[in-house]
């Protein structure tokens, strides 16, 4: 049955399905995770890493929030579409970012971001992330 006149049903439906990604992939992550240490490795010591910095303030540290999570979707996005124990996707996904995110717009909302209260500040970060992502 439809859930047309239920709409917060279709809303959990999805929560419900994202929490369930979510736990496969962690459970994934487990199975695997020799593999994925080892090309987490490979990633970190890669040259094109862009989070090589200091982290001595909040657009610091929200940059780095924002570029992570831009770079994790889209490195989950090119997984998915060809699974693989490999690094590749991941420096694949760094690389689009260092290339194409526009790194101008997500550091004047993270500027803007940071004149606004702490739990104000985490919305935006993740409001920011979103507006971002490669998907």
């Amino acid at each position: 049955k439809s859930a047309a006149g239920w709409p917060f049903l279709l809303v959990a439906d999805m929560s419900m399905l994202w929490v369930l990604n979510i736990y496969a992939f962690f459970i994934f992550l487990l199975a695997k995770k020799d593999e994925i240490v080892s090309s987490i490795n490979d990633v970190l010591d890669h040259p094109d890493w862009p989070f090589n910095v200091k982290l001595k303030t909040f657009q610091d540290v929200a940059f780095l929030c924002t570029a992570t999570a831009i770079i994790a979707e889209h490195s989950y996005f090119l997984w998915k579409q060809k699974p693989s124990a490999s690094s590749g996707h991941l420096i694949s996904a760094i690389q689009q970012f260092n290339s194409s995110a526009d790194l101008k717009k997500i550091n004047i909302a993270i500027q803007e971001a940071s004149h606004l209260n702490t739990k104000d500040q985490v919305h935006a970060v993740v409001k920011i992330a979103l507006e971002n992502c490669f998907c």
